[in-house]
Formats: structure tokens, sequence, C-alpha cells
């Protein structure tokens, strides 16, 4: 498994030759993380990386995301930006 910063490189890993020679790319097993509203990953630092852990704990597991994910993700966008995006809005958040 492949967990890659953003989308950007996720594609770019797919696409080249060199890396069709691992097995977690030729399985199909290339992830990016979440960017918006930031990235979830370390740039900025924030608190993006506390659904990070999130995320890569489902991902890692290869669990689909479920009703409980998204319950917790709701929560955090709640507690730490006072916002409560819909269920569509956050599938659209982790790429459903």
């Amino acid at each position: 498994m492949i967990i890659a910063a953003n989308a950007a490189i996720s594609a770019r890993i797919l696409r080249d030759e060199a890396w069709r020679k691992v097995r977690a790319v030729r399985q199909g097993k290339v992830f990016a993380l979440p960017a918006l509203p930031f990235s979830w990953s370390n740039r900025p630092p924030s608190v993006n990386r506390l659904p990070n852990l999130l995320w890569a704990w489902y991902v890692v597991r290869q669990q689909p995301f479920d009703e409980r994910f998204f319950a917790d993700l709701s929560s955090f966008f709640q507690n730490f930006y006072h916002v409560s995006p819909s269920h569509d809005a956050l599938r659209r958040l982790v790429g459903q």
C-alpha cells in the first residue's frame, strides 16, 4: 500500500512505468490523502492531521468508510471548524 501526500503525486505514481514494478501499484493500492479544506498531511501543520489518522485507520485496514467514520469526521469538523458539512460533502472530502 502506498499513501501519497496528494492526488497529483498519486496520479503520477500510477502513470509512471517504473512504479508498475511495485506490487501496491499493480494492485491499485495507491491512495491520496484528502486535501480539503486543507491538506490532511503535514502542510500546513494543523489540526487536519487528526482526521488523517481516522482516514488512515480505515484505508490501511481496507475497511469501507461506514456511518461511524462519517459521524466521527462530522464531529471533527463541528468541534474544530464549527461547521456541519452534509454527508455528501464529507463523502466528497474523502473522494467518494
